[in-house]
Order: structure tokens, then sequence, then C-alpha cells
């Protein structure tokens, strides 16, 4: 029995970003789509995508392809970038995940891992990036938690990046610090097929994979330097007007949070702004050492349009 599979989403699924592609096959919904003989893949998702996006442009044509399975990755690209609503964005993730499991379709909806533990950007900024990351997670936690069941199964099953353990890994993430590498991929299509083993889904089981993933040395300063030079900071020149509002967004809260730590000692609190603001000027390209050369992989969040069309009616079996 053939089995209808469609991804939605961002970078993370179709695996392009800045200066960033992973082939096709090695993206993680293509190997979890290889892990069901006679499976058919649709894969949707383009990068830059916002959950708006997806839900006005990829959202119908998975609707129509009558699917048994969808998977949908997106949120990141709200976090890094201005106009980020939680309340919008909650009603397009319950869009989505409604008229999917109207279809019949299972769903398997990501959440966010700490990008800002990965990326090591200073604890303050990490903070206020958290922040945005928990209005997408808890708008993914609330649509799986309202989604109704089948057969005594969740209809909607979450996967959850940040408990994926090889992702702590350096060598799980390209060259950017945002998106994974091919070993990234393989360990989150580990974890989404081990997840949707018992879902139901009609046909063969899935395949899990028992051997351990090989996780590779991290890409070295050398490379992530000549990265930055060359695709990072020239696409966070070219996009300022649609990520600067939210990084800066980010480094005022970061230095409103430490104000208040601090706020019972004015000359004190006036030199921790003074060192924020300096987290800040770095966050927009400065080269202060490690921690400002992270902020700068860290505004690029992805982001950029794929060339062409999406990779559609890839077919396993």
């Amino acid at each position: 029995m053939s089995l209808t599979v469609v991804a939605l989403g961002d970078s993370f699924s179709c695996g392009e970003g800045v200066g960033i592609e992973i082939k096709p096959e090695q993206t993680w919904v293509a190997l979890l789509g290889n892990a069901m003989p006679t499976a058919r893949l649709l894969n949707l998702s383009t990068a830059g995508a916002r959950t708006r996006d997806v839900r006005r442009d990829q959202l119908p044509v998975a609707i129509d392809a009558a699917p048994q399975l969808a998977t949908i990755m997106v949120g990141l690209n709200d976090v890094i970038r201005s106009g980020l609503s939680a309340g919008q964005l909650g009603e397009d993730m319950r869009a989505m995940v409604h008229a999917l499991t109207g279809t019949g379709a299972t769903v398997l909806i990501a959440r966010w891992h700490d990008a800002g533990a990965v990326l090591g950007v200073p604890i303050r900024l990490r903070q206020a990036l958290g922040v945005r990351l928990a209005q997408v997670n808890d708008a993914v936690e609330t649509v799986a938690a309202d989604a109704p069941q089948r057969a005594g199964r969740p209809h909607v099953r979450i996967l959850d990046l940040g408990r994926i353990p090889e992702l702590i890994e350096p060598g799980a993430w390209a060259v950017d610090g945002i998106h994974p590498s091919p070993a990234g991929h393989r360990a989150i299509a580990r974890d989404a097929i081990a997840i949707l083993a018992d879902c139901g889904l009609p046909g063969p089981r899935l395949r899990a994979d028992s051997d351990p993933i090989p996780m590779p040395a991290g890409p070295s300063t050398a490379r992530r330097t000549v990265w930055l030079l060359s695709r990072g900071l020239p696409w966070l020149a070219q996009h300022s007007g649609r990520v600067a509002p939210a990084v800066l967004s980010m480094g005022f809260q970061a230095i409103r949070d430490r104000g208040q730590v601090n706020e019972q000692s004015a000359t004190h609190c006036r030199n921790h702004d003074r060192s924020a603001a300096l987290d800040v000027r770095s966050l927009v390209g400065g080269f202060g050492g490690e921690g400002a050369q992270a902020l700068s992989y860290g505004s690029m969040s992805g982001l950029g349009q794929c060339a062409g069309t999406p990779e559609i009616a890839w077919t396993t079996g």
C-alpha cells in the first residue's frame, strides 16, 4: 500500500540556507520517508518560510495530496524576524494541524531546541532569544494537546529537537551553526522514526536504524570565518530590514533584563547597560571575539529563499 508523506516547513526540512545545501536525499524528511517502504514524499518546505507562509503557500498543496503523514517544522524564522505575534502564530499552527488531521493524516510537529545554547551567545541574549522561542514552542504544545485521538493514539506527535542528544554535538550542525549537518539530519530522522513507530500508520512499519550515528568534528574556526565573511554578513546586510528589528529587540530585552537585576545601584546598572550595549553591537556584525562571532552566526537563522521551486514528489519503493 502506497503511503503519502508531506513535509511542510523551512530550511530545516528542505536543506537549503545561506551558503548551506544538504542533498535532498540527506534531509531528515527524506530519511524518514526512506524508512517507510512504498512511501511517496512531497517535500513542500522552502528556506526562509515563516509559519504564515507555510499556512498560505504549502498547506493547500499538502491537503490536496491527501497524506497519511504530515511533518511540520517551522517557527525559527518567526523568531529571528520582526513582527512576531504569538497569537497569530498560534492561530496559524492550529489551522494547519486542524486541516491536516481533518484529512485523516497523522501530524509530526517539531518543538525547537535552545538555539542560543548551540550558538554559544551571551547569556542575556540567549535568554531574550529563549523568550521568543518559547512562544513558538508553546503554540506547538497547545495544538498537540488539543488535537483529537484516533484509535486511542494521539493524532499529533511532537518531535522535540531539544531532547535529541546528538544535537548538542558541534558536528550535528553546519558551518553557520544554525542548520543541521547531514549527521544532524540523521539524528533528527532517527528520533522521528522512533516517535512514529507505534502511531498506527497504514502499510509496513517504520524501519528504525539501531546503529549509532557517527558524529564528525564541528566546522573549524577558519571555515566558520570564511562562511561569515563570504556569505553570512553579506546576507545580513542585504536583508537587514527584515532581521535587524527582531535582533535589536532581543538585544534591548537583554539590556532591560540586566538593568532590572541591577536596579538597586544606578551606577552599577549603567555599567551593565554599557556592557549589554556592546552585546547588541556585536550582534549586528562586530568582531569582539568568539561570542561576537557566534552572535553574527545567530542572526542568520536561515534564512533566505530557496532558488527555484520546492522539491516535490520524491518517491521510495
